[in-house]
């Protein structure tokens, strides 16, 4: 599907969370709900990468909120909401679209030999990555 494709006003009034918004599936989603005119609050613990998404979504003059933090911790979980009903009055849905099941930390490449046994994995064997750093 073009990237340019969108319904006009579909989402008009609707605001929505975006988990892992920061790049891939959570970005195109991002602009993809902001274009078809939902307010949207997008969530990432790459903080650089999903604020730059977010600032170029409200650039093109879309109305949008960035949260910064980890998905698996509650206090940013009740910051993303907090956000959403501050800023646009309440939450209509929630794109939970970052990926906390595989088994690669996102601020690192996929490097296949040394993460085969996690990389990609079926639900019932995925584990959380450790954080570095």
């Amino acid at each position: 599907m073009p990237d340019d494709y969108f319904t006009p006003n579909r989402f008009a009034g609707k605001t929505v969370i975006v988990t892992g918004c920061a790049r891939g599936m959570g970005r195109g989603a991002a602009w993809r709900l902001a274009r078809a005119g939902a307010n949207v609050v997008g969530v990432d613990w790459l903080e650089d990468q999903g604020r730059a998404t977010m600032d170029e979504i409200a650039a093109a003059g879309h109305d949008v909120r960035f949260v910064a933090g980890d998905v698996s911790r509650d206090e940013t979980c009740a910051r993303m909401v907090e956000t959403a009903v501050e800023a646009f009055g309440g939450v209509d849905a929630a794109l939970n679209n970052a990926g906390v099941m595989d088994g690669v930390f996102s601020g690192e490449p996929i490097d296949y030999a040394a993460q085969r046994d996690l990389v990609f994995a079926p639900v019932h064997e995925a584990r959380r990555p450790r954080r570095r750093g």
